[in-house]
């Protein structure tokens, strides 16, 4: 039996990639059969809701965590602060290690491995501070998978790269590269290749290093996980005239201020009565902004039964369901923002074969390109003109592709996947 430890502390809010990822987790069969047994630490702020629902036979969920994941996310404080953000963070991932030595010590038969689906730099920093004290003070041996799915290269207003940004996913993810018995995997072709350059040394660093040096690992390359989002999905589910305008995190760079003119545009010029305009989203903050698209959009679900508002979090079996039966997609995300940022709903939508409406050029069409996926790029006033040529087609999902190898590797199960990793 693998135990699998997530050390998340970034599970706050019920909604969003992290309570997404547990559920995408906890339901393959690897865990439903008792293959794997997860064990969770979240936030001290995380959902009682949500812990109450995830938890199981196979799945253990514990607040542990008390730093703010996201704090500094969107800032740029001072070194001292961060550095003292980094070294609370830091003991708080050391703290879960001792704990589990304690139980492991216990269980000689056990085999755990230490999964973190979720780091920037400065968490990156913290993770491979706290490996590094542990590996110093304990000889059991602990077993870690990171997953790099943020992007280290992000630019400002004015299209410079943010120096400072880089330099600090290349500090820390140098540092949790380097320790012992740490695999590292990118989420997605594009970050494989940026990860493999961050990793790479110059000849003459590379003279330096002893052939039986630990740290010789860093320069191998970088393998590319499975997009984490799908386990026991819905295959057999028949497609119906649905087109989901948003799900996930109502936030403005995903477009969601503009959700009430899509709306107005789509509802007004697409006039059968047969369509399904779907909407899910979750709002984690008190912006009044987002409260004002909130009412907004509440107000023309009244007026349109056609409308299906959902302002609560999916579960997994309903965000499977949903994207099973639909037939179209939209996206409105940021360009800037998602130029080089992944989502996960792009995964879900490829997987599902979905046609993709692009209002934006950003990543998620690269992505979808990659995937063999079937989109078009409209704006606003031609998206319900492109939307209605699909819903008029009688075979309204397109032909799956199989012989697509990246759409292979991203799409295999996860539970499976770790299975291996775990006894590797």
């Amino acid at each position: 039996m693998l135990k699998i430890v997530i050390a998340d502390p970034g599970l706050r809010e019920y909604g969003g990639h992290h309570p997404a990822m547990i559920n995408a987790i906890a339901n393959t069969l690897a865990v439903i059969e008792g293959d794997i047994n997860l064990e969770i630490y979240c936030n001290n702020a995380c959902s009682d809701d949500f812990i109450f629902s995830s938890r199981s036979k196979q799945v253990s969920i514990q607040k542990h965590f008390t730093t703010d994941f996201y704090q500094y996310f969107y800032q740029n404080p001072s070194l001292a602060t961060l550095n003292t953000y980094i070294n609370q963070l830091a003991k708080e991932y050391l703290s879960v290690f001792e704990k589990l030595t304690i139980n492991e010590e216990k269980d000689k038969n056990s085999r755990t491995l230490f999964l973190y689906h979720t780091l920037n730099g400065e968490h990156a920093t913290a993770l491979g501070a706290a490996i590094a004290i542990y590996n110093k003070r304990y000889s059991l041996p602990l077993h870690h998978c990171v997953f790099l799915m943020f992007n280290p290269i992000q630019y400002d207003e004015k299209g410079k790269l943010k120096n400072r940004n880089f330099l600090n996913f290349k500090l820390g993810f140098s540092l949790l590269a380097k320790q012992k018995r740490v695999q590292c995997h990118a989420s997605e072709e594009e970050l494989q290749h940026i990860y493999q350059n961050l990793f790479t040394r110059t000849s003459k660093q590379r003279e330096n290093i002893n052939t039986n040096d630990q740290i010789s690992h860093v320069i191998k390359k970088i393998a590319i996980h499975p997009c984490g989002l799908l386990s026991q999905h819905s295959n057999n589910i028949q497609k119906v005239k649905m087109i989901i305008l948003f799900t996930g995190d109502a936030k403005v760079n995903k477009g969601f201020t503009t959700l009430p003119n899509i709306v107005d545009q789509v509802t007004k010029n697409i006039t059968e009565t047969d369509v399904e305009f779907i909407v899910q989203y979750t709002i984690t903050n008190n912006s009044e902004t987002l409260k004002g698209v909130d009412e907004h959009l509440k107000m023309q679900a009244k007026m349109d039964d056609r409308i299906k508002l959902v302002t609560r979090f999916w579960s997994h079996a309903e965000l499977h369901e949903n994207f099973a039966k639909a037939n179209s997609i939209v996206f409105n995300y940021d360009s800037t923002v998602y130029q080089t940022q992944s989502s996960g709903v792009l995964w879900l939508a490829a997987f599902y074969n979905l046609n993709m409406f692009f209002l934006t050029s950003n990543w998620l069409m690269r992505e979808a390109e990659k995937l063999d996926c079937q989109f078009i790029l409209c704006n606003l006033s031609s998206l319900s003109k492109e939307i209605g040529k699909y819903l008029m087609q009688k075979n309204i999902s397109f032909d799956k592709v199989l012989d697509n190898n990246y759409r292979q590797l991203l799409f295999q199960d996860i539970g499976r996947w770790l299975l291996k990793k775990g006894f590797s």
